[in-house]
């Protein structure tokens, strides 16, 4: 509604994929309109990662996600089942340690929760250790 002023020009927390309307009024009055939509960020999952301490691929890196869904949780199993990494947006990364030992080179499952989008994800991902 035009009549709801909003004497800041920050808009945060708008929906994805929807068309936003923003009408602005300088000190002289003069009224502009605008309209867009705001694009849902992409959910990059890495396929692997390589753990050797090169500096590169290091770890599992959900950062990105992280980064654009603030809410999102993520659990990682074992083939058994068992939970052995929790990431949320302080804690964005998994090392490929379980209580501080190194995991073995072999597949994880993941299952990524991302409130903002009512999305889950599921799947796996590859730990490559050198020889």
């Amino acid at each position: 509604d035009q009549k709801d002023w909003h004497p800041d020009n920050l808009f945060e927390h708008l929906s994805f994929n929807v068309l936003h309307t923003i009408f602005a009024k300088d000190e002289n009055g003069c009224v502009g309109m605008i309209a867009f939509n705001v694009e849902q960020p992409p959910i990059p999952i890495p396929d692997y990662f390589t753990p050797d301490g090169s500096g590169q691929n290091d770890t599992w890196d959900l950062t990105t996600i992280m980064d654009s869904y603030p809410k999102s949780t993520v659990k990682i199993y074992d083939r058994t089942g068992k939970v052995i990494a929790e990431l949320d947006s302080e804690n964005q990364e998994w090392d490929g340690t379980y209580n501080g030992h190194a995991m073995p080179s072999t597949d994880y499952w993941y299952v990524i929760n991302v409130p903002e989008i009512r999305r889950q994800f599921k799947g796996h991902f590859t730990l490559i250790r050198g020889r």
